[in-house]
């Protein structure tokens, strides 16, 4: 499985986001995807994922099927971990 979070580059978020994304690839070990729903490829995947918050965390099968995501928020390191393991 892997782990997407979707925000928009320029906003207030952002140092937010990258620290999160930071965190979670140093200690938990897992890689995150960045899209930017402000670039057409991004626009495209924030909308075929039902995206209406930033920041948003999918967990994604490799089918592109969604089994977790959190819309709004960062989730714990912890609990992403489990979930792109699992």
């Amino acid at each position: 499985m892997r782990a997407v979070v979707v925000f928009r580059e320029n906003s207030e978020e952002r140092r937010e986001a990258e620290s999160w994304k930071n965190d979670v690839e140093r200690w938990g070990g897992v890689e995150v995807e960045w899209v930017d729903p402000d670039s057409a490829e991004g626009a495209s995947f924030a909308e075929a994922h039902r995206v209406a918050k930033y920041p948003t965390v999918l967990i994604l099968k490799e089918d592109g099927e969604v089994v977790q995501e959190w819309q709004g928020e960062l989730p714990l390191i912890d609990t992403v971990v489990y979930w792109v393991k699992m």
